[in-house]
């Protein structure tokens, strides 16, 4: 794992204890985990959504979907993206480059968290409900990750 990725996640958690927040145990069910209000556990810091290649498309402001419907994870860790898979507990990703989508916290609803993520080594949030289009921050569609 890189370094930086290290750091970032080490950064993360040591931002949330230090703001009092109970970070969930990794085997914690989503169906136990708090609600929350990740625009003030963050200090309005953006969530990141990483996608596969097939999904990229998908999640934007230009689809012509107004709401992403379902159970979403995101992160508020930048991670180098050949750690991604390691850190965030994914199945291969097979081909590069993957994707992401920054989200604006305060945009959100039906938020649940922070946990560890099983498997992985980084933080996540539930997004129980998904999220609309106008939760997803400039510019406003996919940005490549590399």
């Amino acid at each position: 794992m890189q370094s930086v990725t290290q750091l970032a996640v080490r950064l993360d958690i040591t931002m949330l204890q230090a703001r009092g927040i109970a970070i969930a145990d990794e085997d914690v069910p989503d169906a136990n985990l708090p609600f929350c209000n990740p625009a003030d556990q963050l200090g309005d810091r953006l969530l990141i959504k990483y996608l596969r290649p097939d999904e990229a498309e998908k999640y934007s402001i230009l689809s012509g979907v107004s709401m992403f419907s379902g159970r979403h994870f995101v992160t508020p860790t930048p991670i180098a993206a050949r750690d991604l898979v390691s850190v965030l507990a994914l199945p291969p990703l097979g081909k590069r480059p993957c994707w992401l989508l920054l989200l604006r916290p305060e945009k959100l609803l039906a938020v649940k968290g922070p946990r560890r993520i099983q498997g992985g080594y980084g933080v996540e949030y539930v997004l129980e409900d998904g999220f609309s289009t106008l939760a997803i921050a400039e510019p406003g569609w996919v940005m490549e990750h590399r």
